[in-house]
């Protein structure tokens, strides 16, 4: 899941945003590139058809977009979020 959310995210920033609106930056999705709902879900596996395209991508700063990652990696490490596990995100 996670090599085909990275691809279909690659994909839609490159389609959508200019070159020129990607300078320094990388495209940043939600829901999560590692979970479930990511830019790769498809309601069934096995049909490229069942494509969601139900998610959200734009351009941030490279260093804010790894600093970003970074923090969620430890988030799920200290609080023992594994693939699969059911969580929530709120904003605040």
């Amino acid at each position: 899941m996670r090599g085909r959310s990275k691809t279909m995210k690659t994909k839609i920033c490159n389609r959508v945003y200019t070159a020129a609106e990607r300078v320094g930056k990388e495209c940043d999705e939600y829901p999560f590139n590692n979970t479930k709902e990511g830019p790769g879900y498809r309601a069934d596996d096995h049909d490229p058809h069942s494509q969601s395209w139900n998610f959200s991508i734009r351009p941030v700063l490279i260093e804010h977009n790894k600093n970003a990652g970074n923090h969620k990696q430890l988030f799920e490490a200290q609080n023992r979020v594994f693939h699969k596990d059911a969580f929530r995100v709120s904003v605040i």
